[in-house]
């Protein structure tokens, strides 16, 4: 049931604000980068509590095995 909301919640959200979808290869490609972007990680960081652990490799790979690679 989560999934499919998030899943919906996705779709609209790319009527929003994308030109043109991509597909997953295309979505996995540009998470890859960003994970690499020390900038991006460092945004991401400045969300989370700062008693909160948090590591965003391991959100990522979590993310990307629970809910990307079933979209």
């Amino acid at each position: 049931m989560v999934l499919l909301a998030i899943f919906l919640c996705y779709q609209e959200y790319k009527k929003f604000v994308v030109d043109h979808s991509s597909n997953q290869k295309q979505f996995l490609q540009n998470m890859e980068a960003k994970m690499l972007d020390s900038e991006f990680l460092g945004d991401i960081t400045a969300l989370v509590r700062p008693d909160e652990e948090y590591n965003p490799h391991e959100a990522y790979e979590l993310v990307k095995k629970e809910l990307i690679e079933k979209i």
